[in-house]
């Protein structure tokens, strides 16, 4: 047996189970010009391009990120020795033009991750702005990759085997791939 109790004040009745709010009625176009309006305004903010750097710009601003690595990592693994790191240089894919900093250290025997190692490299890393070990993608082909973005949308990359190599993804600007 059902219950029929009276509608509460400012509710209206419809005859089903559960009554409609009459001021909810007369603000739904508002919520939901509203509710779109704003999916919109996150949509096209998500869609806006990612912002586009000169090589210059990157090497004067990454440069720093990945020195602070080469630190973190050669107090974390004995025997690393670490080339010059190379200057900042570009390349095409597509049509999208990338600019990039590099470095190479070399290990005498397979570098081995472990907690320890990826916690002092996510230390390192939101110290500049990268979130933490964004993606790792585990071993591939004897490599072991992780790689991280920052707000800009630049990529970091820590892919290591014998060979350890660092690796500063940005979007170049128009000038950069010229």
């Amino acid at each position: 047996t059902s219950v029929h109790r009276p509608p509460q004040q400012g509710w209206r009745d419809t005859g089903m189970a559960r009554p409609i709010r009459n001021a909810t009625m007369a603000r739904s176009p508002r919520r939901l010009s509203g509710t779109v309006l704003g999916f919109l305004l996150l949509t096209l903010a998500a869609c806006a391009p990612a912002p586009s750097f000169s090589i210059a710009q990157v090497d004067s601003g990454y440069r720093p990120v990945l020195e602070a690595l080469q630190t973190t990592l050669s107090a974390r693994i004995p025997d690393l020795n670490w080339s010059p790191t190379e200057p900042a240089g570009s390349f095409r894919d597509g049509r999208k033009c990338w600019v990039t900093i590099l470095a190479h250290g070399y290990a005498p025997e397979l570098v081995h991750w472990d907690d320890e190692l990826r916690n002092s490299i996510n230390a390192t890393i939101t110290q500049y702005g990268f979130a933490g070990q964004s993606r790792y993608s585990g071993e591939t082909g004897g490599w072991v990759v992780m790689s991280s973005h920052d707000d800009a949308g630049v990529e970091l990359e820590v892919a290591t085997k014998a060979e350890i190599q660092l690796a500063i993804k940005a979007r170049g600007d128009k000038d950069a791939c010229s």
